[in-house]
């Protein structure tokens, strides 16, 4: 919950230095109170304390850190920078926005093609049912097939499809073309 408390907060940088000192200043004075309640004079209680609990510098320094391995500070900065150019330059802004725009529409409309197509189930009663014939065993590049499966020739599908008895029906595709 913290991290995207501290993404909410990357604008506002100045009032999370405060929160952050102030959270500082509360721990200390906790531990400040847990010595007094042990017996410790006030004095002896704030120098353990410090001891104990570190510089308040070293430990805004350490949250300081956490956000810079998040990448938050720099993705932040990034960001308003990239804001500024588009600002500064509506042209190359429109370009920008007509480039993804155009990007994404080619993509969405190639998978949609894709999908109806290729992606899309069989329209078949019996999905389960189904098989696929291959040659097993192919001569690996001798005129036929560079792969471990020979490629059926026209006449070898044409008996297959002609004498298909334990098939309710067959047909054929090519995966690579030669």
């Amino acid at each position: 919950m913290a991290i995207f408390r501290r993404i909410l907060s990357l604008g506002r940088r100045a009032r999370m230095e405060q929160e952050i000192e102030a959270e500082l200043r509360e721990h200390m004075a906790m531990c400040i109170d847990d010595n007094v309640a042990q017996g410790m004079s006030r004095e002896a209680a704030e120098r353990d304390a410090r001891r104990r609990f570190g510089s308040p510098r070293v430990a805004r320094e350490r949250v300081s850190a956490e956000d810079a391995a998040l990448g938050l500070e720099s993705l932040w900065q990034d960001v308003r920078g990239a804001l500024r150019v588009f600002v500064k330059s509506p042209g190359f802004s429109l370009v920008v926005v007509a480039t993804l725009a155009l990007g994404i529409g080619a993509n969405a409309a190639i998978f949609e093609l894709l999908d109806a197509v290729r992606l899309r189930t069989l329209p078949i009663a019996k999905p389960g049912e189904l098989a696929q014939l291959r040659i097993v065993g192919g001569n690996r590049g001798f005129g036929v097939s560079f792969s471990d499966f020979a490629d059926f020739t026209v006449p070898m599908w044409q008996e297959v499809k002609e004498h298909h008895d334990p098939f309710s029906g067959v047909f054929a595709w090519r995966a690579n073309y030669v």
